[in-house]
């Protein structure tokens, strides 16, 4: 079908049919029924054209599982006229693999060896485990249960995990989290669930320093939401489409640790309007949203922990990492961000390529950009509803303009920006960024 055209391939993928039967071939370790399971819709499909699409799906999720090299599905003529059967061969990846990788993190690079186990079970069960070390001393291992599928559209992943992490201002302070995991999500859909019960603790804090003895360590059980909507083309260099994200969190379940919720919106829209004219072709404009809130429950306060935290390329260009927001110290060196508990950001930019010569263009899809973005992180007193205090965000904002290099890595974006810095308090101005050089994860 895929080679036919025109008006014969039309009419051939209206044609009847009906699957009698689905052949698996290639499998070592992998139940041939949970694959046959992954295909079950195409059963329903009454025409050529509805299983194609059907196949064509269905070999999408077998690929994302991760644990097949390669899957092609193809149709066989059945005993009767209409009747077909469907082909399936894969190629398993091998049962052990090892890796290294590389990310960032709030601007610290890390280095990260991973092991996995594929099948553990028969239904594409796998086992990861990781360790990570970054170049500002955190440092971090998890071990990671995962089932792709428990029902037809619902997956399970279990992890144990401990990490520590260096905060930019002092790195004689580091973020040690320890806890348990259970993730419920959809397969094909915009919903997951995730139950987190975790101990945290500030390493080398101490009250002499200025710090509140409950920032130091406290105790989280809490339930959260995410729902996801992605259409962007590219997620290093979106050009169109729009992004939406909301996370929201209750702690304080079965009476454990802090109580509170917190809500946080993330939303991005970008648009071509001069697709059509060859010299602005590559022009795009884009808004980027964030919006969260903090409120704590049965006259609990707030944690360092789940504080929100601003600045730098990822949130808040022209300012330096969590550097927008209450703090306690003297001056950038001497200053530690404490978190606020309602924050906004909204930026729009303005991004095209650059004009490299072919020989160039080859080896980097660098583009400009021409930034402006507002924003704001306030300490919200508990007590009263957050929300009849929001406003507070709004009042006394930081605002930066700016025009830097987007550059597509592995590590994520990196940024190269010349920011001005245009409002904000004294004491944001000397921590301000004229220069900002950061990757942004994708």
């Amino acid at each position: 079908l895929g080679k036919s055209n025109g008006p014969d391939r039309n009419a051939m993928l209206k044609l009847p049919c009906k699957v009698t039967g689905i052949t698996v071939s290639g499998v070592r370790f992998t139940s041939k029924e949970f694959i046959q399971r992954l295909l079950q819709r195409a059963q329903e499909k009454t025409t050529h054209g509805e299983l194609a699409e059907e196949l064509s799906r269905a070999s999408g999720r077998l690929e994302q599982i991760g644990i097949f090299r390669a899957v092609r599905c193809e149709v066989d003529a059945g005993q009767k006229d209409d009747d077909v059967v469907i082909l399936v061969d894969v190629e398993e990846k091998g049962r052990h693999t090892v890796s290294t990788g590389t990310f960032v993190n709030e601007g610290e690079g890390n280095l990260e060896v991973s092991w996995t186990l594929r099948n553990f079970g028969i239904s594409a069960e796998q086992v990861q485990s990781s360790v990570a070390c970054g170049s500002s001393g955190s440092n971090g291992f998890r071990v990671e249960f995962v089932k792709p599928y428990i029902t037809d559209n619902l997956s399970f992943q279990a992890s144990a995990f401990e990490n520590l992490k260096r905060i930019a201002t002092p790195r004689s302070v580091g973020e040690k989290k320890t806890g348990f995991a259970m993730t419920l999500g959809q397969v094909e859909g915009s919903s997951s669930f995730t139950y987190e019960i975790s101990r945290r603790s500030l390493a080398g804090a101490s009250q002499d320093d200025g710090w509140e003895s409950k920032d130091m360590t406290s105790l989280k059980s809490s339930i959260m939401h995410t729902f996801l909507r992605d259409t962007q083309d590219n997620k290093e260099s979106p050009t169109r489409g729009w992004l939406i994200k909301n996370v929201l969190e209750v702690a304080g379940i079965g009476g454990l640790g802090c109580k509170f919720w917190k809500n946080e919106v993330y939303a991005q829209v970008h648009h071509s309007p001069w697709r059509e004219k060859s010299f602005l072709n590559s022009i795009t404009l884009s808004l980027t949203g964030r919006f969260g809130v903090l409120q704590t429950l049965g006259g609990d306060t707030s944690r360092y922990f789940d504080r929100f935290h601003m600045g730098g390329a990822w949130s808040l260009r022209g300012f330096k990492p969590r550097s927008v927001g209450p703090s306690f110290g003297h001056g950038y060196a001497g200053t530690v961000s404490v978190g606020g508990e309602a924050m906004a950001m909204v930026d729009a930019s303005l991004s095209g390529d650059l004009p490299l010569p072919a020989s160039l263009s080859r080896f980097t899809k660098a583009r400009f950009h021409v930034f402006g973005n507002v924003g704001n992180n306030v300490a919200v007193p508990s007590g009263p509803p957050v929300l009849t205090k929001c406003s507070q965000v709004f009042r006394d904002v930081r605002s930066a303009v700016g025009v830097g290099l987007l550059i597509p890595t592995p590590l994520g974006r990196l940024e190269i920006n010349l920011c001005l810095p245009l409002r904000g308090s004294q004491a944001d101005m000397d921590r301000a960024s004229f220069v900002q050089i950061g990757l942004v994860p994708v």
